[in-house]
């Protein structure tokens, strides 16, 4: 099974990622993706040169859309967060990449 950590590094405050991930916060934001960079979230920067960033922004976009980071959260009702470790293991579904 393909995961994120095999296709991106994610990490703390890289103002150079591809994008940045909402690490903390309402379960209806937790898991946002934006464009600009924000200390506070996780950064994800893609190193395979087969996976476009564009495709994996809106690939995570999606899956927080279907509910991925609602159901690996951890913490109370109202403040909720996500680990690096739980961002890299997003299963990632790709055409075939030969």
């Amino acid at each position: 099974m393909l995961l994120l950590k095999h296709v991106a590094h994610v990490s703390w405050a890289n103002p150079d990622a591809d994008f940045w991930v909402q690490r903390r916060g309402a379960r209806r934001n937790l898991g946002r993706c934006f464009r600009e960079y924000d200390p506070q979230a996780l950064a994800v920067k893609v190193l395979d040169p087969r996976i476009s960033p564009e495709f994996l922004y809106w690939y995570v976009t999606h899956q927080r859309l279907s509910g991925y980071f609602g159901a690996v959260a951890k913490g109370s009702l109202e403040l909720l967060h996500i680990t690096i470790k739980d961002l890299e293991n997003l299963p990632i579904v790709v055409p075939n990449l030969g």
